[in-house]
């Protein structure tokens, strides 16, 4: 079956045809070597047949390709011999002509071939037989021409597997070609392809050719160069002034030799890739005739002429070489290079290369090109108006019988066809002229050759039919006009007998449309009627200008004054002249008046200064009546050509002052003077008169101001200058003011009279100055106990002022003089301070915006404060200052409660601080939480030492000492809380207040997708169906990500395929999202089972599934019929439930049909209200079909129906149950009492325990089912045999002890009161109620429980029920003891009867009486602990040992000590804060009371990030550790400071911490200029721009660029989680490396590249600012910009490379035809560690591969299990098939470690050495392990056997504390101390 769709064709003319009946071709078509037709067809048959004749001179050349995806016929010349080959899929068949026949002597030669299944015959010129016998596996013998047939070439991107790149295109004529009765010519009748054979072909060797176009070219092959010498040469002929001559290429678009014509010089140039080297004759050759030996000869490196020959050289040329012009790619590349070339204007002849003559049969290629030289150089189209050439041909009886293109037949002559070229010439011609229409503008020049007919008189065969006249003249012939509709024959346009004749009128173009047509033919021929415009150019003709002036006009002007000419009046006409070219010359002229422009008498003017106003009548005491006589010519003219004076009368008058009033204004300020305040008029009429003013007295207050800017009517904007004078349009245009500048100490209004003066008559104007007032009134404030701020409201601080009028509450502004010492002014709403200098406006003092706070870390005592400020009007009328007094009592009770936000991650854990949480009042800070609530979704626990079981209580130390933790469970829950009240120390038993704790948890993408649909897809046999949400669903459990959004991605299917369902093409990977919207088909194919192995992705988790596909006949089953139930008289919905159908057709719910076989028959079927018999399966999942009982008698009820999915068929019934509403009524629960078992025993169920009740039900059938069995043990029905672990039994099974409760015995020791329980519903059948049984288990252990208090230094605890208790009402405590396992270490257990003796075993009941208490020693230590143990006085049972811990409160009897004195070293005049690294004070008394005093630094000074401004000299060890504390550089380079530590009581000595100083410079690399491909974008790399500074890695000093100047073809912006992109004026260099900073380029370009600029400033304070920083942005086609991400990999495994990772597919966007070319990538450079395999094969350097392989991850990366964390390899990409240039890159892979090294280690001998008594740090360089597997964080230590003369601590915020693990980073950090005890060795 044959589709023919469409033709594409390259290149050819526009034709134009007159169509016969007759249906195959009788024309031949010329082929030039680079062109071709296509034929699209789509072919598939067993049987083929091909008629071909064509004529060539040339060797090589393609002449037909039927082309298909893998198959192929191919007929072609090679060396002159007929090739012919041809593929069906299964190898390739070549046949060839013997060697002695040759088939390029420019005879016709006929092919005929012929296919049958695998048998082949060919005839050439029917005497040369051909057979050969085809290979076919399978027995395939059709040939798939599944593209199209190519004639003459081929598209180089199609079929590139068999055919080569280098295959010449066919240079000849072709007569026929017909493919499988399809003609391939046949479209060139309606397609742009030269027509007929071109006499090119049969040129003599000695004619010249001529080069008819601007894109006209010949190519010869490559040049040939030899070690001696290249030589080119010619003769030429020509009248123009610029060509190309010769142009030949090397191996580099830089290296070329070019020969051309330069304005009218012949000049050489070459270019061997470093410059280019030129040579330019002297001789013009642009004269019309012949010049011989032009040419040019290459010797080495020198060019010269033929006349003068240098020493000899080489040069290798590679390309092509052209010939009086370029192809357009070539043409494109040179000027992509600066190199702009056009065709010769002229001919050639007598062409040599390498001294060997080149002739027409040399040529390769050939366009545009003509034989011969016309004699008038003038008539080539280079030198003439534009024309249109236009092939034509006609139709003309011819009755010779010609061949058939079949094998089997012959021909049938019907009509033959005369072809002719039309070329139309544009017309010129002057305005009014006439010209005749000959052959030279309309000729026709016939194209028949020796086959068809010449017919000399053809041209009364045409006809010229007018169809559009000329609109601006007409056509005469005869004396006779032609109108349109009239027709001509076209030998009286050849005779010159038609004639155009312009008439006159001020046009520039004019066009006559015709068709031509045919007369004299058989009535049978059609003709295609074409319509041709020839266009006619008007030639204008000067003529003079033409001015009006009405007779009874009079101009009137101000008499001595300036006046504009009247522009309505002096108003030339000439529509041959712009009005600049208008000229008005003055002829008259006398004393006392002139004509003047600007400032300058003139005698001449243009129209143009006329109409702007710029041309002026000066009256200067002159006549009053005069006469101006002007004459007007153009620039054309001269001024004796002008016949025409014209008179314009003039009458002057006086001007005429009518009064005017004076100014009021406030002081200070500026007021425009205008028309309203200084009126004046005059009598000049509708002249525009500008008066003059002269200030003779100037103001004594102020200045009287003009603008000089174009916005005057703004006071405040411009520029305003002082002036002693102005004039009428500074008035009228708002420019004048005056500006009050100074004004006496006096109330009241000034009068300030000042004398203008108008022209010559004088005039006083008054201004009038009002004098301004404001005054401030303050009312103290006093803060009350409790109160710790108030707003400002205007009861404490208000504004009053006189002499303003329409003042807002925003003029007035209060600013600070002095701010308050011991408390804060702030914006309430934003929280921002108002601090010296600051100002806020009434407006927000009005609304409540201005806060007063106390800093309460000032002082606890009684505080006086003040606020000094004054009040601005309008930013220039001020108070005087003012006062505000506060007065604050503190309140020492009242407690601050701090409950913020705590931020943690999914699964991870945090330390709460007292940011977060935390209480204290002005005397202490000393509380404890309770929690009432624990966190749902963590826990909460105590580290150091850690609490146990659940977290009850913590204090306010904890938190201080970052002790308190919360983890959390890593559930997918987005929030969690804690409740909590809040109780002092000191012992008090009521909650103070309670709270909330709200922690926000950051959910993470840490779980993979879940299969939750996993079934087989069953569809029919050789059928399709669309993939449902029933047949697979993936869920991803991590709660923010959407599963629609889950991304498959499959691999090969061997019983089908999946396909897009709109499109239907393959698919390999999709969403779920595409799922659930119908969008994927599978389509069965082969096998009725299969299986194929699938990815699910989420962006970074990936699960791996399998899905069955199960092909059958088509089925429908019905998968759920359950019961209805429904109460008698009522109605229920028929759902789901009740009925679902299984089925592998294609069936979506609303096509599933169902029709009632047999109704109900107590009820019946509704939708809405009305019944049914048919309904879908939507209408069931939806609700919408009810069944309705009758009321009748009866349970029981059925209904039966047809299933029908398309044209598969199913039966089914629904059976219905009908129920009274007393069955309705749930069981009843009569007893549900609490059961007691032992631990690990058992205990039976009875009805005493446990029973239900229901009026209408039998105990047996009440069942009970288990909701939630035991925890700790499990129910059991003792039948027989017994059926352990049961979830159902009766009533009656309870009834009669059956049912048994078995406790298991695992419970864990740290539940002090287990117990146990399970859930349930029982059920009569139709209802349930729900309820639970509680299990209390006494444990086999005694219950003791042990809590944690704390105690002061030296003190004691009773041993409270909190502290030491048992809770469990079934032991006796009168008979159990406590025996002290391990005694504390700095303290003892006591009695109240025998204090001072330790306890080693007491009874429990003198513990709960309180005669229990801990004793500490006095000791200077932090914490203690005991274990106790309790058993009964028999022994028979034991408690498991518990601990107590206790937290010990200092007592201050000892002096601080400095830990850390490093010094710092600071950037020069910047502000660095002091850690505790640096400098740390301990003391084990008050570790948050150390006190520094210091003497003030020698360079610079200290100060707190709380109140910058305010010089310390004294500070704590907590404001160190909180980070406050800091230093700010002034002055030298090496200073430091003074200080000594005491915490109130007890001092150390004085010490120096040493500071030193040196300069930050900021330094700017990088290229600098950043390449983009036009509309994308390109985030901005280290490479282009990199900002550092000298502080060295791992500092804060980063680098911010501020954008100077932004850029104009784009937008700088910076991405934003988390998709989103914002316009930025700054960022930093971190920016720049997280890859957030991004050029968006906007703009279309025109051309194929353009530039953007940016400029950039740099800042890192304090370092000094670098400024003018260029990055220049590189928009071009050719940039390189691709997906290269970077990949992760474990150590030894392997990951598959895909699209994600590397993607340069942006390449094929400067392509048009992308999906014509493929990409291909090579590697360059092998990975270190580790190899890339292609599709299994170890990869190499320069092995490719392609982007399908990527697509479907073919590529893969294995790691070669060493040590190494990156590995990388480059590689690069191209278009293969388009441009050679390949771009590259780098692709870097992250390698996980794993954990497979034991730690190293780095210090040969551990030892430290330390003073006796003293602490000492241990470092780094005293002890270090490395291990190459993981961070030191992750390297623990563990002490095994702890010190005997000390202990190890560990440094934290507050204080050290004793620990027995620690790591790597605790020693490099310097925060583990050895703390020597005094002790000796």
């Amino acid at each position: 079956m044959k589709l023919l769709n469409a033709v594409h064709l390259v290149v050819g003319y526009t034709l134009f045809m007159l169509v016969s009946r007759s249906c195959s071709s009788s024309y031949s078509a010329s082929f030039y070597g680079n062109s071709f037709l296509f034929e699209r067809l789509s072919d598939n048959s067993a049987d083929t047949t091909l008629s071909l004749q064509f004529q060539t001179r040339a060797l090589d050349g393609i002449i037909l390709i039927a082309a298909g995806q893998r198959d192929y016929l191919i007929v072609s010349l090679k060396h002159g011999r007929l090739e012919i080959r041809i593929n069906t899929g299964y190898g390739e068949e070549v046949l060839k002509t013997t060697s002695k026949e040759k088939y390029n002597n420019l005879l016709w030669h006929e092919v005929q071939l012929i296919r049958h299944a695998h048998n082949v015959w060919v005839d050439v010129n029917k005497k040369n037989i051909i057979t050969s016998t085809l290979q076919a596996g399978n027995r395939e013998y059709n040939l798939n021409i599944d593209l199209g047939v190519f004639l003459g070439g081929f598209d180089r991107n199609v079929g590139s597997s068999y055919v080569g790149k280098l295959e010449q295109f066919f240079r000849g004529c072709i007569l026929s070609a017909v493919y499988n009765d399809v003609d391939v010519l046949d479209p060139i009748m309606s397609n742009k392809h030269p027509l007929g054979c071109s006499n090119i072909f049969r040129a003599q060797p000695n004619q010249p050719m001529s080069f008819t176009s601007a894109e006209s070219f010949l190519k010869l092959p490559t040049w040939p160069t030899s070690d001696d010498e290249a030589l080119f040469e010619c003769r030429l002929r020509t009248l123009g002034q610029d060509g190309l001559i010769m142009f030949s290429s090397g191996a580099t678009r830089s290296e070329f030799v070019m020969l051309e014509l330069s304005k009218g010089h012949i000049r050489g140039s070459i270019n061997r890739g470093s410059g280019v080297v030129a040579l330019q004759s002297t001789t013009h050759v642009n004269d019309g005739g012949w010049h011989r030996n032009v040419g040019i000869i290459i010797l080495h490196e020198y060019l010269t002429w033929i006349s003068n020959r240098p020493p000899s050289g080489d040069l290798d040329m590679t390309g092509g070489m052209y010939i009086g012009g370029m192809d357009r790619g070539l043409k494109q590349q040179m000027r992509s290079s600066g190199i702009q070339t056009q065709s010769f204007p002229g001919c050639f002849k007598n062409l040599r290369v390498n001294r060997i003559r080149k002739t027409f049969k040399d040529f390769t290629s050939t366009h545009l090109l003509n034989v011969g030289c016309p004699s008038n150089m003038t008539t080539l189209p280079h030198a003439q108006s534009s024309s249109q050439v236009v092939p034509n041909f006609v139709i003309v009886p011819h009755t010779q019988p010609r061949t058939s293109h079949k094998p089997s037949s012959t021909m049938v002559g019907q009509q033959r066809h005369v072809c002719f070229q039309q070329i139309i010439h544009n017309i010129e011609l002057m305005e009014g002229g006439r010209v005749d229409l000959s052959d030279e503008i309309i000729r026709f020049d016939l194209m028949s050759d020796e086959r068809r007919l010449r017919n000399d008189n053809s041209m009364q065969f045409l006809t010229f039919n007018l169809t559009q006249p000329a609109l601006h003249g007409g056509l005469v012939m005869g004396g006779q006009g032609v109108v349109g509709g009239d027709a001509l024959v076209m030998q009286d346009i050849h005779d010159g007998k038609l004639t155009y004749v312009h008439d006159g009128s001020e046009t520039r173009t004019d066009r006559i449309v015709y068709t031509v047509g045919t007369t004299g033919l058989d009535a049978s021929i059609r003709t295609k009627v074409m319509k041709y415009s020839l266009n006619i150019t008007i030639i204008p003709v000067d003529d003079p200008p033409v001015l009006s002036i009405p007779a009874n006009y009079t101009f009137t002007p101000i008499r001595n004054a300036r006046t504009p000419l009247p522009t309505h009046i002096l108003r030339s006409y000439d529509p041959d002249s712009d009005p600049s070219d208008i000229i008005y010359h003055v002829l008259s002229g006398g004393v006392g008046w002139h004509i003047a422009s600007t400032v300058r008498p003139v005698d001449s003017f243009t129209q143009t200064q006329v109409d702007r106003g710029e041309v002026d009548f000066v009256h200067a005491n002159g006549p009053d009546r005069v006469r101006l006589l002007v004459q007007v010519t153009n620039s054309n003219a001269t001024l004796l050509s002008s016949t025409s004076t014209y008179v314009m009368r003039i009458s002057t008058k006086p001007i005429q002052i009518t009064g005017f009033r004076g100014l009021v204004l406030v002081e200070g300020e500026a007021k425009l003077i205008t028309l309203q305040q200084l009126n004046v008029s005059t009598n000049a009429g509708a002249a525009h008169v500008d008066v003059k003013y002269r200030v003779v007295s100037p103001p004594l207050y102020g200045h009287i101001q003009v603008y000089s800017g174009n916005n005057g009517d703004k006071v405040s904007s411009g520029v305003w200058s002082r002036t002693d004078h102005f004039f009428q349009s500074h008035l009228r245009d708002n420019q004048l003011r005056y500006l009050n500048v100074d004004a006496p100490d006096t109330s009241g209004r000034l009068i300030d009279d000042r004398c203008f003066a108008i022209s010559i008559e004088p005039a006083v104007f008054n201004i009038s100055i009002v004098k301004v007032v404001v005054s401030i009134s303050t009312s103290g404030v006093k803060l009350e106990a409790g109160n710790t701020g108030f707003l400002l409201t205007q009861h404490a601080l208000d504004v009053r002022h006189y002499g303003l009028v329409g003042v807002s509450d925003d003029d007035i502004r209060f600013f600070i003089l002095t701010a308050p010492v011991h408390g804060n002014l702030f914006y309430g709403d934003t929280g921002l301070r108002i601090s010296y200098g600051g100002s806020f406006t009434l407006a927000e003092l009005r609304n409540n915006r201005i806060q007063y706070e106390v800093d309460l870390t000032r002082s606890t005592q009684p505080l006086h404060d003040h606020i000094e400020l004054n009040a601005v009007i309008r930013d220039h009328y001020r108070s005087q200052p003012s006062t505000l007094n506060i007065t604050y009592q503190p309140d020492t009770k009242s407690i601050q409660l701090t409950s913020g936000l705590v931020e943690v991650d999914e699964g991870g854990e945090v330390v709460i601080t007292s940011d977060q949480l935390f209480a204290q009042t002005l005397l202490h800070n000393r509380f404890a939480f309770i929690i009432t609530h624990q966190p749902t979704h963590g826990t909460l626990y105590i580290i150091n030492p850690p609490n146990v079981g659940n977290l009850t209580t913590f204090t306010t130390q904890d938190i201080l000492e970052h002790r308190l933790k919360y983890r959390h469970d890593g559930s997918e829950t987005p929030q969690d809380f804690l409740a909590f009240t809040l109780h002092p120390i000191s012992g008090a038993e009521e909650a103070l207040i309670s709270g909330v704790l709200n922690i926000s948890i950051h959910l993470l993408n840490d779980h993979p997708p879940v299969r939750v649909v996993n079934q087989p897809f069953h569809l029919p046999r050789r059928g399709e169906r669309l993939l449902t949400p029933h047949d697979i669903w993936y869920h991803d459990p991590d709660i923010s990500d959407d599963d629609r959004e889950l991304k498959f991605v499959r691999r090969g299917i061997s019983n089908g395929d999946l396909l897009n369902a709109t499109t239907l093409m393959k698919i390999f990977e999709f969403s779920q999202k595409d799922i659930a919207s119908s969008g994927v088909l599978f389509r069965h194919r082969g096998r009725d089972f299969g299986r194929f192995v699938f990815w699910v992705k989420d962006g970074k988790h990936f699960a791996t599934g399998l899905f069955v596909v199960v092909a059958s006949p088509p089925y429908l089953r019905i998968t759920n019929h359950s019961k209805l139930m429904v109460e008698r008289s009522s109605s229920a919905a028929v759902t789901s439930n009740h009925i679902s159908i299984s089925t592998n057709v294609d069936g979506w719910p609303r096509n599933v049909g169902f029709s009632i076989t047999s109704p109900p028959a107590h009820g019946n079927l509704v939708i809405g209200d009305s019944p049914v018999t048919t309904f879908t399966q939507a209408d069931i999942n939806h609700g919408n079909l009810i069944y309705r009982h009758d009321g009748s008698e009866g349970k029981r009820d059925i209904f039966h129906f047809d299933i029908r999915v398309g044209s598969t068929t199913a039966h089914g019934n629904v059976s219905v149950r009908i129920y009274l509403a007393s069955e309705m009524l749930p069981p009843v629960l009569k007893r549900n009492e609490m059961i007691v078992v032992h631990q690990n025993s058992s205990v039976v169920l009875t009805r005493s325990t446990l029973r239900a009740h229901h009026p209408t039900t039998r105990t047996k059938d009440l069942a009970f089912t288990l909701t939630r069995p035991p925890v700790y043990g499990s129910v059991v029905v003792t039948t027989s045999p017994p059926s352990p672990n049961i979830t159902t039994f009766t009533q009656w099974d309870i009834n009669q002890g059956l049912v048994v409760y078995q406790q298991d015995g695992n419970i864990s020791d740290d539940i002090v009161a287990p117990s146990d329980g399970f859930e349930f519903t029982v059920s009569n059948g139709m209802m349930s109620s729900m309820g639970e049984v509680h299990v209390e288990i006494i444990p086999s252990g005694i219950p003791l429980r042990c809590g944690n208090f704390s105690v002061r230094e030296g003190g004691s605890r009773i041993l409270i029920s909190d502290y030491l208790g048992m809770h469990n009402e079934h032991y006796d405590a009168d008979n159990i003891n406590v025996r002290v396992v391990e005694q504390p270490m700095h303290g003892q257990l006591e009695s109240a009867r025998d204090t001072g003796v330790q306890l080693r075993e007491f009874p429990l009941r003198l513990a709960l009486a309180e005669f229990v208490y801990y004793v500490h020693d006095g000791s200077d230590t932090l914490y203690d602990s005991y274990k106790l143990q309790a058993s009964t006085i028999d022994g028979s049972k034991t408690s498991r040992i518990m601990t107590s811990h206790i937290t010990i409160i200092p007592y201050n009897d000892e002096a601080p000590y400095i830990v850390n004195n490093t010094g710092m070293e600071v950037w020069v005049n910047s502000t660095t804060t002091i850690n505790e690294a640096q400098l740390t004070a301990m003391d084990p008394d008050t570790p948050p009371n150390v006190q520094y005093s210091i003497l003030p630094p020698l360079n610079g000074h200290l100060v707190l990030s709380t109140n910058p401004h305010q010089q310390l000299h004294n500070f704590t060890q907590q404001q160190i550790n909180d980070g406050q504390l800091l230093f700010v550089h002034q002055g030298s380079y090496t200073g430091g400071f003074t200080f000594q530590v005491g915490d109130g009581r007890n001092y150390g000595v004085k010490q120096i911490f040493i500071i030193r100083a040196r300069p930050l410079v900021i330094s700017i690399s990088g290229s600098h200029t950043m390449p983009v491909f036009p509309g994308t974008t390109s985030a901005l790399q280290p490479s282009v721009m990199h900002g550092s500074t000298n502080s060295g890695e791992g500092n804060s000093h980063g680098v911010t660029f501020h954008v100077s100047k932004p850029p104009r073809k784009g937008e700088l912006v910076k991405l934003l989680p988390p998709r989103n992109a914002a316009t930025v004026t700054s960022f930093t260099q971190e920016d720049i490396e997280m890859g957030a900073i991004i050029y968006n380029q906007t703009e279309v370009l025109d051309g194929w590249s353009a530039f953007d600029d940016i400029v950039l400033s740099a800042h890192s304070p304090p370092a000094m600012s670098v400024h003018h920083i260029h990055l220049s942005i590189n928009i071009t086609y050719d940039a390189y910009q691709h997906a290269n991400r970077m990949a992760v990999v474990d150590e030894g495994g392997k990951v598959n490379l895909t699209t994600h990772h590397i993607d340069a597919s942006n390449l094929l966007k400067k392509y048009p035809h992308a999906h014509l070319h493929q990409l291909r990538y090579k590697v360059k450079s092998i990975p270190s560690c580790g190899l890339v395999s292609i599709q299994g094969v170890m990869g190499a350097i320069n092995t490719t591969f392609s982007q399908a392989d990527l697509v479907h991850g073919r590529v893969v990366y294995t790691h070669d299990g060493s040590e190494h964390f990156k590995d990388w390899f480059d590689y690069v990409a191209w278009v293969e098939g388009a441009s050679p240039s390949a771009v590259g890159d780098r692709f870097t892979l992250t390698i996980t470690p794993v954990n497979d090294n034991m730690p190293v280690l780095i210090t040969k001998s551990p030892s430290i050495e330390v003073v006796q008594g003293f602490v000492a740090t241990i470092g780094q360089n005293d002890l270090e392990y490395t291990d190459v597997d993981n961070p030191p964080q992750e390297v623990r230590y563990k002490v095994i056997r702890p010190p005997t003369h000390g202990r190890i601590m560990l440094l934290t915020h507050t204080t050290p504390h004793p620990v027995d693990s620690f790591t790597q980073r605790d020693i490099n950090q310097r925060k583990l101390i050895f703390d020597q005890n005094g002790s000796g060795l």
